[in-house]
């Protein structure tokens, strides 16, 4: 099966657990290094659009055709960072959670699964860590507002 056409089929269902629940019985999706690294890309844009029904399809699809490199691309981009998407975590903890919902159906190094729960792990932070930042962010901008604005001090 294509992995576009898996990915298709990940978007009928309704809800994760559905799509979680049709993996095993489906046939596994093929896919060439050009597609998952257009469809990474893709990922990134429904990251940043929040839509988490296409995220979670598009990325599930993604490590049943070759996880490995699906993660190891992840991970070497950076497209699950928190900061990429201003700390608002919910569609890419959505994603990961989904992704290691179906490790054991993955073939796949032991270090990727480690990568994918410190990730959970960091995103458990996430609200906190963007509360903080603001915080720094606005005490910086106060000061330098306070700054004496004398050539000597620039």
């Amino acid at each position: 099966m294509k992995i576009h056409d898996y990915i298709e089929l990940l978007l009928s269902k309704k809800n994760k657990a559905a799509m979680v629940a049709i993996i095993p019985v489906a046939e596994r999706p093929v896919a060439s290094e050009s597609d998952i690294k257009q469809l990474i890309e893709t990922l990134n844009d429904h990251f940043r659009a929040n839509r988490h029904h296409n995220a979670l399809a598009t990325a599930l699809a993604l490590v049943m055709a070759n996880a490995d490199e699906t993660i190891a691309r992840l991970r070497r981009t950076g497209t699950l960072r928190a900061s990429r998407y201003n700390f608002r975590a919910g569609c890419v903890v959505q994603v990961v959670q989904g992704i290691y919902e179906v490790r054991h159906l993955l073939k796949v190094r032991p270090d990727r699964i480690v990568y994918l729960e410190s990730v959970l792990a960091l995103y458990s932070l996430a609200s906190e860590v963007r509360r903080l930042r603001e915080s720094i962010l606005m005490r910086l901008r106060l000061r330098k507002k306070m700054a004496p604005t004398s050539p000597r001090f620039q």
